[in-house]
């Protein structure tokens, strides 16, 4: 009963922006969640999810590949490592065409995030295509938005499954950020 009213709070802290993208002020770190390309590709091997952080007034935080990490049916579900990916998926390319041509992208105006400069030059796992190293590691601040594709290894999502993603500072674990959301059906 305990875990269900837990949950059914955490949810409750997320804010539903239409087409796919949720938003969770609550924390020291401010995360937004587009769920677009995972219900689109939640066939695929590796899920993709587009993140974007903003820590609150006046703090700053440094996170890295292991601080961000989801929650899925009970259990913390890492990113891969850039090789194992790279080397068991070729769909990065397409997905990142897919999502700059699809509606999503012009959420992000529109949302609690407007008005905020993005940083684009960091990304854990940029397409083959774009020439950028991927990030180890991330500096949050509340000037600017980070942004950042993350993928996951597919455990199985259906539509409907309920996900928690957390984002921790690498050097406060205290500092945190987290974002529950339900995977939509796609239309």
């Amino acid at each position: 009963m305990l875990t269900l009213v837990l949950a059914v709070s955490l949810l409750a802290q997320t804010e539903y922006l239409g087409d796919g993208v949720f938003v969770n002020h609550e924390d020291k770190i401010n995360v937004m969640v587009d769920t677009g390309m995972a219900a689109k590709y939640i066939d695929e091997d590796y899920v993709m999810f587009m993140v974007f952080m903003l820590m609150d007034k006046d703090m700053s935080a440094n996170i890295n590949r292991k601080s961000v990490f989801i929650i899925y049916k009970g259990e913390n579900l890492y990113m891969p490592e850039i090789k194992e990916f790279r080397e068991n998926y070729k769909g990065d390319v397409r997905d990142r065409r897919m999502f700059q041509q699809t509606i999503q992208g012009d959420n992000y105006s529109t949302s609690q995030f407007g008005g905020f400069r993005v940083n684009w030059s960091h990304d854990f796992f940029p397409a083959r295509n774009e020439n950028k190293t991927p990030a180890e590691r991330m500096t949050l601040s509340s000037s600017y938005v980070s942004k950042s594709k993350v993928y996951f290894k597919n455990p199985g999502f259906k539509a409907g499954d309920s996900v928690r993603l957390i984002v921790r500072g690498s050097e406060n674990a205290a500092i945190i950020g987290s974002c529950s959301f339900k995977l939509p059906a796609i239309k």
